[in-house]
């Protein structure tokens, strides 16, 4: 009754959790970066990161103008 295996057990949870790993991995393995491709993770992690650390530097210097 409590070691059942179904589908909502927590052992064929890992068993599925292992398999998939195994799947991404095997995958991670047949997939190349092409030549320009860290260049554009790059300017795309900047294009989204840099924004918000402006925003909060702003925000940090308004507040800290409005106090002192």
């Amino acid at each position: 009754m409590f070691f059942r295996r179904d589908e909502n057990s927590l052992k064929s949870r890992r068993q599925r959790r292992m398999e998939e790993l195994e799947e991404l991995k095997e995958l991670e393995k047949e997939t190349y970066l092409e030549k320009w491709d860290f260049l554009a993770l790059v300017i795309a992690a900047m294009t989204t990161l840099l924004p918000v650390a402006v925003g909060i530097i702003l925000f940090y210097y308004l507040v800290a103008w409005l106090i002192f």
